[in-house]
């Protein structure tokens, strides 16, 4: 392997900067240098003012996609001429802070601040209205295969669903505690029937006694079928 480096001017300020790679031999890396000192590279600062300049360009846009966790929820997220909306925005409910994961290639997507936030369908065509009210152009990003993605996920909640709704139909209620026991309770019952309220000394009647151990035992009954129901 060969270090090649070169040092160019930026087109825009004139700064010289260093540009390298990394060739397989020598004479790779001697003509990626010839091919370096013949091309128009910009300095670091130079290109940020550009790609400034071109996202400025393009105006406020409001990019619509679906949320990756919960593909029911839709993603909206303001992009590009932000910087002269922000109070806008701001007003608009929109938080800046680390982007949503958008579409069914949302895992790999890289990580970003920007202003967005999460809305329902039954919300989305209201929030496109403001955005729009505020100079915003409307960009879909929702792709065929986010929809099948969508679809996908939405059945197998809605399958999961309803085999959970199943295991608590299964499971019931959970058993209703005495009335008598009105207040914070560690669940202990100690000697002579002796209970502690919210802090305070109780001593119960034997039948009394005997009801809260009854519900002691259901309700150890209770968390044990659920455990065992997955719940």
């Amino acid at each position: 392997m060969a270090q090649a480096s070169v040092r160019v001017p930026c087109k825009d300020c004139g700064e010289t900067i260093t540009k390298t790679a990394t060739k397989y031999n020598r004479r790779e890396a001697d003509n990626w240098e010839e091919w370096a000192k013949a091309q128009e590279w910009q300095c670091p600062k130079c290109w940020g003012k550009a790609k400034n300049e071109e996202e400025r360009a393009k105006g406020l846009i409001l990019n619509v996609g679906i949320y990756s966790p919960e593909p029911s929820t839709i993603v909206l997220e303001f992009r590009s001429d932000t910087l002269p909306n922000k109070d806008k925005i701001k007003e608009l409910g929109y938080k800046w802070d680390e982007n949503y994961m958008q579409g069914i290639l949302g895992v790999f997507g890289s990580s970003y601040n920007s202003w967005s936030k999460l809305v329902s369908v039954a919300d989305l065509s209201e929030e496109i209205k403001k955005a729009e009210e505020i100079g915003a152009k409307i960009e879909n990003k929702i792709t065929e295969a986010d929809l099948i993605y969508a679809h996908q996920m939405l059945r197998i909640k809605a399958e999961e669903k309803k085999i959970e709704d199943e295991k608590r139909e299964q499971l019931g209620k959970p058993p209703a505690r005495p009335e008598f026991i009105a207040g914070k309770w560690n669940g202990t019952i100690y000697k002579n029937n002796t209970v502690y309220i919210d802090g305070k000394r109780i001593e119960l009647t034997a039948d009394e006694a005997a009801e809260l151990k009854k519900y002691n035992a259901a309700k150890e009954e209770y968390a044990a079928k659920k455990k065992e129901l997955g719940l």
